[in-house]
């Protein structure tokens, strides 16, 4: 709070103050009053409003300082309700009154929503688990019943079935604390249980395989890590080149064991590395004809990466390829 705005703000009562006095002493003209005496009373008035002032500009400014400097210290601004003090004053008294209603419809509000949106998620996990059984039941039949079409309908059902999985993984990807377990696991078998899910994918596409180093061991969910190195080679491949190879390394570093997935495809373009990683992002590549780019793939795995406290980065040359590099932390600590 500033002197200008609290003297702008009651300038009409000093105004007011001012003329009374005024006409207080043009009333006392015809008694015939000792001049001192009538110079004396309205500096005397005026000194006791302005020292009151002072008073109260002081206590106010101390007030609404601390509430301002209870703000900055706070990340979530709408908590300020809960440190407001009542003040020595009415409109203190007042301001805490209306951040605490505010701030309870506002925490009733979100509380409402977040309901909402639990009941939704459980809705869509119900009906990824239900719809998963048809898919089944399709596949099977699909099975059973060789023919002309058969290959192309497994395909589409595993697109399918690969669709669910996403949808089921976003759902979740809020709450990964709530799902999962941490243990020692072997990358090179997380690895290639995933080339074996991919293995069809990964065999039309004529791709080659190389896994080096990777007899290290991390501690990990292996669940949700096999979900993310699924969307990284389905990357791959969805941009592979006329001869794909794909290459898993791993080394040990002083930030802990790092992981790089390489492939020989498309690439990135510069402009769009930096925002692989984004929301719905799909780039240039994901704008070609053909493309069934989402930009929800690579968003996925950044988001799982940072609840599972692993560091990803992309790097690339337009053309050539592109490196998805894993960072799994030391094992003394995981903020998850």
């Amino acid at each position: 709070m500033k002197i200008k705005q609290y003297i702008s703000d009651r300038a009409p009562l000093l105004l007011l103050l001012f003329f009374g006095t005024a006409a207080a002493e043009i009333l006392l003209i015809p008694y015939h009053i000792d001049t001192a005496i009538r110079i004396v009373i309205p500096v005397i008035i005026f000194l006791c409003v302005f020292c009151g002032m002072a008073a109260d500009f002081r206590k106010r400014k101390k007030y609404y300082d601390e509430l301002f400097a209870s703000l900055d210290a706070l990340d979530r601004k709408y908590l300020i309700h809960a440190l407001a003090a009542s003040g020595e004053f009415a409109e203190a008294r007042l301001t805490q009154e209306i951040l605490y209603t505010t701030g309870k419809s506002m925490a009733e509000n979100v509380n409402s929503i977040r309901s909402e949106q639990e009941d939704y998620k459980e809705y869509i996990e119900l009906w990824i688990h239900d719809i998963k059984l048809p898919i089944a039941a399709a596949k099977l039949i699909s099975e059973n019943n060789k023919g002309q079409f058969s290959d192309s309908l497994d395909e589409e059902l595993d697109k399918i079935d690969s669709m669910t999985e996403n949808a089921l993984y976003y759902a979740r990807s809020g709450c990964v604390e709530k799902d999962y377990l941490i243990r020692r696991c072997a990358l090179k078998e997380i690895i290639s249980n995933c080339i074996k899910n991919n293995k069809k994918y990964l065999i039309r596409s004529r791709f080659g395989i190389h896994i080096e180093n990777c007899e290290i061991s991390v501690l990990t969910d292996p669940k949700w890590i096999s979900f993310i190195l699924d969307q990284i080679i389905s990357n791959s491949i969805k941009y592979a080149s006329s001869s794909p190879l794909l290459t898993f390394s791993a080394s040990q570093r002083d930030e802990g064991v790092v992981l790089s997935i390489t492939d020989n495809g498309t690439g990135i373009a510069p402009d769009d590395l930096p925002r692989v990683f984004e929301k719905g992002f799909t780039g240039k590549n994901g704008r070609n004809e053909g493309s069934r780019s989402t930009g929800i793939g690579l968003y996925l795995c950044c988001k799982l990466c940072d609840k599972l406290g692993i560091l990803i980065s992309a790097s690339s040359v337009t053309g050539s390829g592109t490196v998805i590099s894993l960072t799994f932390p030391q094992e003394s600590f995981y903020d998850i």
